[in-house]
């Protein structure tokens, strides 16, 4: 409102968005934007579900969650080569993170982000990597599936 009283003859009708409350803590700040970021993942994550066979990441929301943690350990630990931005010569978990992040203010970016993990890509590799490791035993077999030697796709 201080534009307003420093303007008067500038303002008739004004809306305000994304005011901070002036009483809250950094700390406060910071959690209520947490708690958005994870509600806007989880929500994107039953949209990926939704996707059916689209959705590298898992069946279940569950899964989903899991398998993009897992893929943000796996580029933190081996970073993808290319990112076809020269700006972005390697793709490691502080830029996938905040590729995932924006996408999480636009949901008509969601499918952007569902596309972005299809068949062909490299992140799909590393995104059917991630989900592996979380289902496959030390023999390379899904552990329900171990005793007939049988491997599903991801």
């Amino acid at each position: 409102t201080t534009y307003a009283d420093l303007f008067p003859t500038k303002v008739g009708r004004m809306v305000l968005d994304g005011v901070v409350a002036p009483d809250l803590t950094p700390e406060e700040i910071n959690l209520g934007q947490a708690k958005g970021f994870e509600r806007a993942t989880l929500e994107w994550a039953a949209y990926c579900v939704e996707q059916g066979d689209d959705c590298p990441l898992g069946d279940s929301v569950e899964e989903v969650m899991t398998g993009l943690r897992s893929f943000l350990a796996s580029v933190d630990g081996s970073p993808l080569p290319r990112t076809g931005d020269n700006a972005v010569p390697r793709l490691t978990e502080g830029w996938a993170s905040l590729g995932i992040a924006a996408a999480m203010y636009d949901q008509g970016a969601w499918q952007t982000l569902v596309d972005a993990t299809g068949v062909g890509q490299p992140v799909v590799d590393a995104l059917r990597a991630a989900r592996c490791e979380e289902t496959l035993g030390a023999a390379g077999h899904r552990q329900d599936e171990a005793e007939d030697g049988g491997l599903d796709q991801p």
